[in-house]
């Protein structure tokens, strides 16, 4: 049974958003699994309190346990939805609108995203980054396809 369910997973292609949603969740996991518990321990049990540090000493960081948690969840569902290439279109752009949301929220108000999620303007433009790779990651298949379709 076992065996059966290897092959139907590596006998079905992967399409781009896939394998695009699939990078990004193991960004999001394992950089938050690291920043976690080997950078910041204290911010998986003590989620208000503010951690910050300068990332190659010039760089700003600030996260707290809300912000790796986002991480946490978002990372997770990328993971999950990347299984099926339905799944990862709209998981796509559902983490894609995520990121763009806190990172704007993140930009316009400086300090803390709704009220929890601890960030700087670096960060914010990370988490806009991140969401404007995962949107591509959805939309620039689609539109490659088509192309094809309509020459």
């Amino acid at each position: 049974m076992a065996e059966h369910k290897a092959q139907e997973l590596t006998a079905t292609p992967r399409t781009a958003t896939q394998w695009t949603l699939l990078g990004f969740g193991l960004w999001f996991t394992v950089g938050n699994f690291v920043s976690g518990t080997v950078i910041w321990p204290g911010t998986v049990t003590d989620s208000h309190r503010v951690y910050q540090m300068d990332l190659f000493g010039f760089i700003p960081v600030v996260v707290n346990g809300w912000h790796l948690l986002f991480h946490l969840v978002t990372g997770i569902a990328c993971l999950l939805l990347a299984r099926r290439s339905t799944g990862a279109v709209l998981g796509s752009l559902g983490v894609a609108g995520s990121y763009l949301l806190v990172g704007g929220l993140g930009l316009a108000v400086s300090g803390s995203v709704l009220g929890v999620i601890a960030t700087d303007t670096f960060g914010d433009w990370v988490h806009l980054f991140e969401g404007s790779g995962v949107a591509l990651g959805a939309i620039a298949p689609l539109l490659a396809r088509r192309r094809t379709a309509a020459s």
